[in-house]
C-alpha cells in the first residue's frame, strides 16, 4: 500500500470518528475507569473492540455496544485478567 492509497482511508476513519466522537469519549472514559482494577482490563479491551467493530459497520452503539462486548466475552477474557494479576 502506498501513501497516496492510505490517505483516503485515514481520512474516512477520521470522518467516522468525528461523527461519533461523544460516544467514543464516553467509552474511552468508561474503559479507563474499569481498567484501573487490572483484572477487568481484558474485558475492557473486548468491550472497546465490540463497540469499534459496530462503528465500522455503521452502527452507532456507544456505551451499550461496549457493554454488550463486555458481557459477551467475559468468560473468554476473565482468565487472562486472572493471569495478569
Amino acid at each position: 500500500m502506498r501513501a497516496k492509497n492510505a490517505f483516503p482511508i485515514i481520512l474516512d476513519s477520521i470522518k467516522l470518528w468525528w461523527k461519533d466522537w461523544a460516544n467514543q469519549v464516553l467509552v474511552a472514559f468508561a474503559a479507563i475507569l474499569l481498567s484501573l482494577t487490572i483484572i477487568l482490563y481484558p474485558l475492557v479491551i473486548f468491550g472497546v473492540y465490540e463497540q469499534a467493530l459496530d462503528l465500522t459497520h455503521g452502527i452507532r452503539t456507544g456505551i451499550m455496544g461496549f457493554w454488550q462486548g463486555f458481557k459477551r466475552y467475559w468468560r473468554k477474557s476473565l482468565p487472562w485478567g486472572l493471569l495478569i494479576c
